[in-house]
């Protein structure tokens, strides 16, 4: 889910200090890059590391690795909560 999250991001529009929405896909980007771009891909890489490390050996530091992308995971459910009560 997240994955195909990031290329959406890119396509929903943004609201703008005075309360419009744009849907300027150059602005769109410039925002996103700006505020959530970096955590949105932190979360994914840590996704797939996740999964990509799934099917080897599992040590101490696979559970470090679990417990941090289970916590970006978490604040991600936030962050769209967030946006949700904005939304209403």
């Amino acid at each position: 889910f997240w994955t195909l999250d990031i290329p959406m991001s890119f396509l929903t529009g943004c609201s703008e200090l005075n309360g419009t929405v744009t849907m300027n896909p150059a602005t769109i980007a410039k925002k996103y890059i700006r505020t959530w771009f970096c955590f949105d891909l932190l979360v994914v890489s840590l996704d797939w590391t996740e999964l990509l490390l799934s099917a080897g050996v599992v040590n101490m530091s696979w559970a470090r690795v679990s417990k941090a992308s289970r916590f970006f995971r978490i604040a991600r459910m936030l962050r769209l909560l967030r946006l949700a009560r904005v939304q209403d």
